[in-house]
């Protein structure tokens, strides 16, 4: 009966031990847990690695072309703002970071 009692309520999401208990003590305060932080001076230290996208671009995983070429035209609307959001998430499952400046679309591969 005592080591019935002695785990009990140990399980997960007790006691601040389940899968998201250390993200507010990792996060900055203030900051949102998910959103990467620049280093000190602000500078993309993987900025060199992005390259100009241009349809049929070659290096890119299979599918991602595909991808960048859907959110380049959801990018042209305003009405469109989620898709775009979401295609990005897409292509960072294939291993595709995507960097956007003004109406261009830059990309990397996600570095292990």
């Amino acid at each position: 009966m005592q080591g019935r009692q002695a785990t009990r309520g140990a399980g997960p999401g007790r006691h601040g031990t389940g899968p998201g208990a250390l993200r507010p003590a990792l996060a900055a305060p203030g900051r949102h847990p998910r959103r990467a932080r620049l280093p000190l001076g602000g500078e993309d230290p993987y900025r060199a690695e992005f390259r100009r996208w241009v349809p049929g671009t070659p290096g890119l995983p299979e599918g991602a072309d595909a991808l960048l070429r859907a959110r380049a035209q959801a990018r042209k609307s305003d009405d469109d703002a989620e898709d775009a959001r979401e295609l990005r998430r897409e292509l960072l499952r294939l291993g595709v970071v995507v960097r956007d400046e003004e109406k261009r679309q830059y990309w990397r591969i996600v570095s292990e």
